[in-house]
């Protein structure tokens, strides 16, 4: 798995610093591409079940899960929160605002 920005390191840093792992992290996946590292050439030779796996096991866990469609019910409180404030997008920062978005 392959990650950059907050995912990498936590709600922490500013643009540049998410740029950064993004560069950082496609550098590597390059890097893999071209070492013919076993675990991406699997990927189109036997495929892995992937989320169909992973989302049972962090349900049992008490583990929430975000789907895409909980983050487009993100992004457009975002929007809203943002056209308020005169600008793009205002940016929701903790979990529980997240969450309890998610709850409405």
């Amino acid at each position: 798995m392959y990650v950059a920005g907050w995912l990498k390191r936590g709600a922490t840093g500013v643009i540049a610093a998410t740029m950064y792992d993004a560069f950082e992290t496609a550098e590597v996946i390059i890097s893999d591409l071209q070492s013919n590292k076993p675990m991406l050439n699997s990927v189109t030779s036997s495929m892995k079940p992937g989320a169909t796996a992973i989302l049972p096991l962090l349900a049992q866990r008490g583990i929430r899960t975000v789907s895409y469609k909980d983050w487009k019910k993100i992004e457009a409180r975002e929007s809203e929160l943002g056209q308020q404030k005169g600008k793009p997008r205002e940016k929701l920062a903790k979990i529980e605002e997240v969450l309890k978005i998610l709850d409405e």
